[in-house]
């Protein structure tokens, strides 16, 4: 007869090598690009590599990037350092589709059984994170793996306390490494501390600790250093609402690609906008009313990641940042949180609220999220710059030499041969 203190954790084990295969699939099928002609993204080359390499060692660990440490990131730049530079990129980008494996795997836990009671939730949650629409800055790249790598310590605040020493050294290293990653442990700080206020778990006492330690050295590193951004908001009333109606109400829903069908069909306008932002705030107030604390966390922590990202965002050198945030695309990132809640939100309301009319409300956005999904599932690939060549070209070169590699977004690396 089978043992079934042995037979659990074996079950458990499969079913997340099962969820970590299928979350892997889902990830390289949106963009085949990263594995089949990976190439460098941004600060992953020009800062993370191009740091660990030309300066080495543990100053670019205590180097602010846009004013606050970036531990995770500056961890696989100095890794990567020992693999050949013609694969380093693919590294980095496995690097990143690890941590959103990893994300998928823990979302389908039981840890977040107090949250999604119903493994179905659960499954249907993950997916939803890896196949979100409007999301393909946060894909495939260290640069932005901080995102994920904070929804994974949100998770963890709000999921039930680890039990065992292994979940209890995971869930410390990963709050601590998000913590030093961004500033993300400066916003999810309150929420912890209003889980301890409400259910005064003292299992929360170190996780709050660690957030508090995290938190307070990015803002130490935020105040003491220069953070490059323009200061020109261009605050006002039609960017506003743009801004919510286009990436927090309908982005979840139709994706860039279905918003810009939608831009054919509708006249865009800021009366337009406002309706469509008050028609969707109403919509999801109805349905957290009665929604689980840790969906509202999720909520309360989304919000605060939209007022952040309206007071002090990071999008573009020209004055009227809100604007730039308003019409285009840019700067998805500060969209993913809002994006997830709205989908925790949802899930939490079809699977565990009794009232059909909830029932019935969520489940039709639910299925309306396909629209964005389908449309939005293969992102767009990198532009060819032909980095195989580059990388020939920097192996060649002479010690101390110089080399300039073009790299996306339409930006430059400088590495010094060695």
């Amino acid at each position: 007869m089978d043992d079934p203190k042995l037979v659990r954790p074996l079950r458990k084990i499969s079913a997340s090598i099962a969820v970590a295969a299928a979350s892997l699939l889902i990830a390289i099928s949106r963009r085949t690009d990263a594995i089949t002609n990976p190439q460098f993204w941004a600060e992953d080359g020009r800062n993370w590599f191009a740091d660990a390499y030309n300066i080495g060692g543990w100053v670019p660990f205590l180097t602010p990037e846009a004013g606050y440490l970036q531990t995770f990131s500056r961890l696989i730049g100095a890794v990567s350092v020992w693999f050949p530079f013609g694969s380093v990129p693919l590294f980095f980008n496995l690097s990143a589709i690890a941590v959103q494996v990893v994300v998928a795997v823990y979302i389908c836990s039981d840890r977040l059984a107090g949250v999604f009671e119903h493994r179905r939730a659960r499954i249907a949650l993950a997916f939803l994170y890896l196949a979100m629409p409007h999301s393909w800055e946060v894909h495939a790249n260290v640069t932005n793996a901080q995102w994920n790598l904070a929804l994974l310590a949100l998770l963890i605040v709000v999921s039930r306390p680890a039990e065992s020493l292994i979940g209890r050294v995971f869930d410390v290293g990963v709050l601590a490494v998000s913590s030093l990653s961004g500033p993300f442990a400066l916003i999810l700080l309150p929420v912890a501390v209003l889980r301890f206020i409400v259910e005064r778990d003292r299992k929360l006492t170190v996780p709050i600790a660690v957030l508090l330690l995290g938190g307070a050295i990015q803002a130490a590193s935020l105040l003491t250093s220069v953070r490059p951004v323009q200061q020109d908001l261009g605050v006002g009333l039609d960017p506003f609402v743009k801004i919510i109606a286009r990436h927090i109400i309908l982005g979840p829903f139709f994706g860039e690609n279905g918003f810009q069908w939608l831009l054919s069909h509708i006249r865009w306008n800021t009366v337009t906008a406002a309706l469509i932002t008050l028609i969707g705030s109403c919509v999801a107030l109805y349905l957290a009313r009665k929604a689980r604390f840790g969906v509202a966390a999720l909520l309360i922590f989304a919000a605060l990641i939209v007022g952040s990202a309206l007071v002090s965002p990071a999008v573009s050198a020209e004055p009227g940042q809100w604007r730039a945030m308003a019409d285009s695309a840019t700067a998805i990132r500060y969209w993913f949180f809002p994006s997830f809640a709205i989908y925790a939100l949802l899930i939490c309301a079809y699977f565990s609220v009794a009232d059909k009319k909830r029932r019935y409300v969520s489940g039709a956005l639910l299925a309306l999220v396909s629209v964005g999904v389908v449309l939005d599932w293969r992102e767009p690939p990198f532009d060819d710059l032909s980095f195989a060549s580059h990388a020939e070209a920097f192996e060649n070169a002479r010690p101390g030499e110089d080399v300039t590699i073009p790299i996306n977004p339409n930006w430059k690396m400088v590495i010094r041969k060695k």
